[in-house]
């Protein structure tokens, strides 16, 4: 978990305890407090069933936000990992693109060549046009009117490099289409992080408020100003 979520879980850990430690004196206190008021035939409300819910309240919204921390920093280390993977195969089919541009360079004339690869610096392309790239070479490499494949080379194989770059650009391709959807889960898990973390600062306050007017009334003093943090 992320340091705001670890944060809410330690203050929710904290005013639960709270609650279940002092709930017995700060119910006696409360009805100490009452007690010259009350009519003959009435008796104080006993909150210490009222405490044990707030300590539930707590630890329900404690191990929803673990629960949405876990998830979210799962969805970030397959993300993550996702992303090196397609780094690497973009790196690699760079450099096969590059030995297909030699390829070009040797058998073809040059306007030819050019229209095969249009774009010259692979350095610069976008996974998604190296991909588009690649399919384009290798097209042109096994078109048969263009002959490669029965063209001598003086240093690559047209039928290897065309199969290398086939095989390097599908690896990529299919990459790029599971990233696409992971990326937008991160940024569902996220968003539901927040939406937790909102949930959890705002029972805190609410039931921290709770038990220090509670604790007040009871006489607790030192306890209920502990509750107001810093």
């Amino acid at each position: 978990m992320l340091k705001t979520p670890i944060n809410h879980h330690l203050k929710a850990i904290d005013l639960a305890a709270s609650a279940a430690e002092f709930a017995e004196q700060a119910n006696v206190g409360f009805a100490q407090r009452f007690a010259p008021v009350l009519g003959p035939d009435e008796a104080p409300p006993d909150f210490l069933f009222a405490q044990e819910l707030i300590a539930r309240l707590l630890k329900a919204v404690s191990s929803n936000l673990k629960e949405t921390g876990s998830a979210q920093t799962q969805q970030l280390v397959t993300t993550a990992a996702l992303r090196d993977k397609r780094d690497r195969a973009t790196s690699e089919l760079r450099v096969l693109l590059r030995h297909a541009r030699r390829l070009l360079d040797e058998l073809l004339a040059p306007e030819t060549a050019r229209t095969v690869l249009r774009v010259r610096r692979v350095s610069n392309m976008k996974p998604g046009m190296l991909v588009q790239a690649a399919r384009d070479v290798v097209a042109a490499l096994r078109d048969p009117d263009l002959g490669l494949q029965n063209k001598p080379s003086r240093v690559f194989d047209a039928a290897g490099v065309a199969k290398r770059v086939e095989e390097k650009s599908e690896e990529l391709a299919a990459l790029l289409n599971r990233l696409a959807p992971q990326v937008r889960a991160t940024q569902a898990e996220l968003g539901a992080k927040v939406a937790e973390i909102e949930i959890a600062a705002e029972t805190h306050r609410r039931c921290a408020d709770f038990l220090y007017g509670l604790y007040r009334l009871a006489g607790l003093d030192f306890h209920a100003d502990r509750l107001r943090s810093k």
